[in-house]
């Protein structure tokens, strides 16, 4: 089990450049603040997870600026199979997450459309 706070990890996920944020040299991932006592699975997937979640988070934080709010989360793909994941993001967000019904299925439902439409 993970420390709410990572046992002090903090996740860079930063593979690329990630202008919104300020990152313009990408593969500058990693996981910073290492000890005996915080090096466990556990704390090193929950930063892991958590760090693009805030990243996402950062990016909204444009689009509120700019008068695009979000009031909700739609969650789909293999998010939806882990409820404590979505937890974690609703926290993350302070927002309710809602999984549709076919939630699982969304992320191939959405790559399929977007593959048809490809070469019109």
């Amino acid at each position: 089990a993970a420390k709410p706070d990572c046992g002090g990890l903090i996740a860079l996920p930063f593979m690329d450049d990630e202008p919104g944020v300020g990152v313009s040299q990408g593969g500058t991932a990693t996981i910073i603040g290492w000890s005996p006592e915080n090096a466990t699975p556990g704390n090193v997937a929950k930063a892991a997870l958590l760090a693009p979640m805030f990243n996402l988070k950062l990016g909204t934080a444009i689009l509120d600026k700019q008068g695009y709010r979000q009031t909700e989360i739609i969650l789909s793909g293999g998010l939806t199979k882990t409820p404590e994941c979505g937890q974690i993001l609703a926290d993350v967000f302070d927002m309710p997450v809602q999984i549709l019904a076919s939630g699982d299925e969304g992320s191939a439902w959405g790559a399929a459309v977007l593959a048809a439409y490809r070469y019109l």
